[in-house]
């Protein structure tokens, strides 16, 4: 059996909507739980609370810290909707990598739609192009890393395991050929430890995310 938590919100002006009540929403995740074979440990309620972001609901936030802090060790975020989990697509990009990175899966009782759909590793994929961008544009005009890694976990910026940004994860990305436009494959010698040579683990690629930028920092 599947351990679940349940996440639950609505705003002063959703309530009077048919199925949005945090009563209804509630009732309907409990009774999937239970067809379901998943055992509910735990509620998230936020009342009165707008989707279009997530700081400011306290319910949703105490959720995710629980999950990264191994307060709760769960497989499934059960929600009504995707819009009760989040309105903004940035931050539901944000918010489900942290979720995957704890092995746990966000479903949705009344939109079967996958999770892992073409338009949202689509949507990933751009927000990922977002971030590496600002960070090539920041280096090439010589701002000091930490003040990069700072600017990008302000504005929320998730590596791809989900996490915050620090210079390692940076100078990852800034060395990153692929983002010279360069296919990778076959980087490591048999051992598993020793690098080999670029001419014998590197393509060039049919196309380049920031070849031109990656171009200006390392000339």
């Amino acid at each position: 059996m599947k351990l679940a938590v349940i996440y639950a919100r609505c705003s002063t002006e959703e309530p009077a909507e048919r199925g949005l009540s945090i009563a209804s929403q509630l009732q309907s995740c409990r009774e999937w739980c239970t067809k379901n074979d998943h055992s509910l440990i735990k509620e998230y309620i936020d009342e009165g609370h707008s989707g279009s972001t997530t700081k400011n609901r306290p319910a949703f936030m105490d959720m995710i810290s629980d999950i990264e802090n191994k307060l709760i060790k769960i497989d499934t975020v059960i929600v009504w909707s995707y819009s009760r989990f989040s309105r903004s697509r940035r931050d539901s990009i944000i918010y489900k990598s942290i979720l995957k990175v704890n092995k746990a899966k966000l479903i949705s009782i009344s939109e079967p739609m996958p999770d892992d759909n073409m338009f949202s590793v689509l949507l990933e994929s751009l927000i990922e192009a977002i971030w590496v961008r600002k960070i090539f544009i920041d280096y090439a005009h010589r701002k000091r890393l930490a003040d990069i890694i700072s600017e990008l976990n302000q504005m929320g910026a998730k590596t791809k395991n989900g996490r915050d940004f620090c210079i390692n994860s940076l100078y990852s990305i800034l060395i990153n050929p692929v983002y010279s436009g360069k296919l990778v494959w076959n980087r490591y010698a048999k051992s598993g430890s020793k690098l080999k040579d670029e001419s014998e683990s590197l393509k060039q690629g049919i196309y380049s995310v920031i070849a031109e930028l990656f171009k200006i920092v390392y000339r």
